[in-house]
């Protein structure tokens, strides 16, 4: 039932962004739907209309920020450039944008920890489709990497890189460090 409706209408994507907001200040245990309904301008009937209950409000939620990023890193790899700009683009927008607005969220790593199964579940398929994506941008022959090493590189070290509380702006430089390294690495 949630995953047809994350394309839904404004109602669904007003619920889901005051989820967002509530349970990356609040947490999941404290976050309450009354305030989930209040702040998207809902009542609650409508809410629970449209999801069972707050885990798969939260589901929804991962299950958005995830389409959304991945959506985003599809558009960056249509452009035609360079290796380099590619990779650095497609990393960007799969990760960078998401840090950037999950970043001063307070229990983000609360919700990702306390929900793993649920939350690794979406990930993982995300992940999947992230590595089909990025075939598409990796010439065949990966020069001194193989298409596997250069695959986990992309798409393992971001979480590392986020490292010492990195603000958006260190994350993305340290992202497009990642996608240097790597397309030289290919390209040698």
């Amino acid at each position: 039932m949630t995953e047809s409706l994350i394309e839904s209408d404004e109602t669904t994507q007003a619920i889901l962004a005051a989820a967002l907001e509530q349970f990356g200040h609040h947490g999941f245990q404290a976050t309450r739907l009354t305030a989930v309904a209040r702040e998207a301008g809902v009542s609650r009937p409508t809410l629970y209309a449209r999801f069972e209950s707050k885990t798969e409000l939260l589901r929804a939620v991962v299950q958005g920020l995830n389409s959304d990023s991945l959506e985003r890193a599809r558009q960056a790899a249509a452009k035609e450039d360079a290796l380099e700009a590619r990779l650095s683009r497609v990393v960007l927008a799969y990760y960078g944008d998401s840090h950037r607005a999950l970043h001063g969220l307070p229990h983000i790593a609360e919700l990702a920890q306390a929900h793993g199964p649920l939350v690794r579940e979406i990930t993982d398929k995300s992940e999947a489709s992230l590595r089909a994506l990025l075939l598409t941008v990796l010439p065949e022959d990966c020069g001194a990497l193989t298409s596997k090493r250069a695959l986990d590189l992309l798409v393992l070290s971001p979480a590392g890189l986020k490292a010492g509380g990195a603000s958006p702006k260190v994350y993305q430089a340290r992202l497009r460090g990642l996608a240097t390294a790597v397309a030289h690495a290919v390209e040698s």
